[in-house]
């Protein structure tokens, strides 16, 4: 069958982890946003994205949350945080692993200095749990928006996590 056959092929996802280099050419966050959780970036193409975030009630609720989110779906702009304070690394609240997917979002969003939420992917659990790098991981849209409401609330407890975090990612042998 067609399935046995790729999971053949890719057996190797399973069995064996590459982590990927940073995204050449990151473009910081820039200082002058200071604390501020305003700008929440999803990096990638839409169809990506989990379905809940796809939604009016999604826009609604980023406007009682006092955000702005949104998708960069343009592969050039994904190395450029200089406006993004938060990073939506996720493409499903269903539980999937996604093997062949790497922690590149995680890891470009925090070498750039932005905060990271996360679902809980096989590599985000890889490096939340045995690289001891500290993110939130949701499981929820509604999950997603208490995180980023406790995020709003205490932002610079956020930011120190990301200092901390870059200094982890930068001894981290990619």
């Amino acid at each position: 069958s067609v399935k046995s056959m790729l999971d053949n092929f890719f057996s190797f996802t399973k069995d064996v982890f590459l982590p990927s280099w940073p995204q050449p050419g990151l473009k910081l966050r820039s200082l002058s946003r200071g604390d501020k959780i305003e700008n929440i970036c999803f990096m990638g193409h839409e169809k990506n994205l989990p379905n809940e975030l796809r939604t009016v009630a999604w826009k609604e609720k980023c406007a009682e949350l006092k955000v702005n989110f949104q998708i960069v779906s343009e592969s050039e702009k994904w190395p450029h945080f200089s406006g993004v304070d938060l990073v939506l690394a996720m493409r499903t609240f269903r539980k999937r692993p996604y093997y062949n997917k790497p922690f590149l979002k995680i890891t470009n969003a925090i070498l750039a200095g932005a905060v990271v939420i996360s679902t809980p992917e096989s590599s985000h659990l890889y490096l939340k749990n045995k690289k001891k790098v500290d993110f939130r991981i949701v499981n929820s849209a509604d999950e997603l928006a208490d995180a980023i409401q406790q995020i709003k609330n205490n932002p610079s407890n956020e930011f120190k996590k990301v200092a901390s975090n870059t200094e982890l990612i930068r001894d981290y042998n990619f």
